[in-house]
């Protein structure tokens, strides 16, 4: 590509993808639903940054520190999302011009952008963004470093492989699709470049071991809650599960896009069989553990970054192809951007009785207002509960009320570890030194009986959609005589 050339691809893409992203702000400037899913609790976590946490690495417990280092509101604390996709994009319209020419590269990396569980990712900030912009990042590199190899190409290489697994454990089921890739178009370059390749191991190594002994010393944690939540260690095989993955697979690339997908990976043909190469570890692993499984759509997101370019490919200079896969997409994702924007889910979910999409994050304002109400009236801030979802909506909607130190888990009576809360800060004895307030469920009465003084203060409401109430009741504690949940 001409130097002029690349000048205007890189002017046009970054033009778009501004405009994307000052949609992506106003959309969660505007939205009535604030945080959503896990972020109330990986914002807990960066409120003590450290190199490990209970379920995943620490990079997106550091990024929301960064970002919320003036601000607790939820644009700050989605911002990394936001500024990150546009990233990942550019690597993937980079991996796409080894492939193709420029006009190819840059419409692939709009529709990259334009795909429905990118545009829902961007404006929520998981694990997966972060991985995602180092998958597509080492993706790249890995391309690039055995064909027109630079000095810097593989320290890159390991720190982009380093902070990918710094993000999530996925990245790992990159590596052995790249070696495949490698071994088979590459080979001699793989063989005389070994020791750049011994570099990048060195690297990510480097990078990645203070979270392993993190692991080693708080009893592999993540790794046991990994293999809990894969459902591998006693579940049986579920072709349903298995198809669900698959759907939710091509749910997120759009309706033609996903259709195409499905095309490609079927026939396999000679332009994309490269990528598929990186790709097959990686998707028959996630499809393998789906099966045994519940199918988180989030397994397979990563992937991606890889399918976009085989779409990409896939229309190459047809204009009419592009149409097909940019139009859905772009209707989907202004409705879903509208709908968010301006809280009209609500009304469509009364009037056609559909389940609410934000059903895990109805009611939490006003439940949580009543518990600092409550801790208003003590001495000392201190809210107990064996609830992690309470705990972090209470520590964030309570944020300048509530130190990291007074939200405080009643633990598992086992003593195990069921969420980051049980890990570092759980209910030990001789806490609390001051009275607390006690917040259960209606059917954990009884756990109230292991405070030798207890008084109950209140009853609270979390109303959902609906008739959907969960019920919480407030006691006034101290003198905790031990046992948990």
């Amino acid at each position: 590509m001409r130097a002029g050339s690349e000048y205007s691809v890189a002017k046009r893409y970054l033009l778009w993808v501004l405009a994307l992203s000052l949609m992506r702000i106003l959309v969660v400037t505007a939205s009535p639903y604030g945080l959503y899913l896990e972020e109330p609790y990986y914002w807990a976590w960066a409120q003590q940054p450290d190199w490990g946490y209970y379920s995943k690495p620490p990079l997106v417990a550091w990024l929301i520190a960064i970002t919320t280092t003036w601000s607790d509101e939820p644009l700050a604390v989605k911002a990394s999302a936001i500024a990150l996709y546009p990233l990942a994009g550019w690597f993937v319209l980079q991996t796409t011009r080894l492939f193709a020419d420029e006009r190819v590269a840059l419409r692939t990396a709009l529709l990259f952008q334009l795909l429905p569980g990118v545009s829902f990712s961007a404006i929520i900030i998981s694990t997966d963004v972060p991985l995602i912009l180092c998958w597509s990042a080492t993706l790249w590199l890995a391309f690039t470093v055995l064909r027109q190899p630079r000095p810097w190409h593989w320290p890159a290489l390991g720190a982009t492989i380093g902070l990918g697994l710094l993000a999530k454990y996925n990245m790992l089921l990159l590596l052995p699709g790249l070696l495949l890739w490698g071994w088979r178009y590459q080979r001699p370059q793989l063989l005389q470049q070994w020791r750049g390749m011994m570099l990048a191991i060195a690297i990510a190594m480097l990078l990645i071991t203070p979270t392993l002994l993190w692991n080693l010393n708080h009893q592999l944690t993540s790794v046991h809650h990994t293999i809990a939540i894969t459902g591998a260690r006693d579940s049986s095989w579920q072709w349903s599960a298995l198809g669900q993955f698959m759907l939710d697979q091509l749910a997120l690339l759009g309706p033609v896009a996903g259709l195409v997908t499905a095309w490609l990976l079927l026939t396999r043909p000679s332009s994309i069989r490269p990528l598929l190469w990186t790709l097959a570890p990686a998707l028959l692993a996630t499809a393998w553990i789906a099966g045994f499984g519940e199918a988180n759509a989030n397994w397979g997101a990563p992937l991606v970054a890889t399918l976009v370019i085989g779409c990409g490919l896939w229309a190459a200079n047809s204009v009419r192809r592009w149409y097909w896969l940019f139009i859905p997409n772009i209707i989907i994702v202004s409705l879903f951007y509208g709908l968010h924007g301006s809280g009209a889910v609500d009304r469509l979910s009364e009037l056609y009785q559909f389940r609410h999409p934000y059903q895990r994050i109805l009611g939490w304002p006003a439940v949580t207002k009543q518990i600092l109400d409550a801790q208003a009236r003590l001495p000392e801030p201190c809210l107990i509960s064996p609830s992690r979802e309470l705990l972090a909506w209470s520590g964030y909607l309570g944020r300048h009320m509530l130190p990291p130190q007074a939200l405080i888990s009643l633990p598992p009576a086992d003593g195990s570890v069921a969420h980051q809360f049980d890990l570092v800060n759980p209910l030990r004895q001789g806490m609390p030194q001051t009275r607390c307030v006690l917040v259960v469920g209606t059917q954990q009465r009884h756990l109230a009986d292991a405070f030798g003084s207890r008084q109950q203060r209140d009853e609270v409401t979390r109303q959902g959609q609906g008739q959907n109430y969960e019920h919480y009741l407030l006691f006034e504690v101290s003198d905790w005589q031990g046992g948990g949940r």
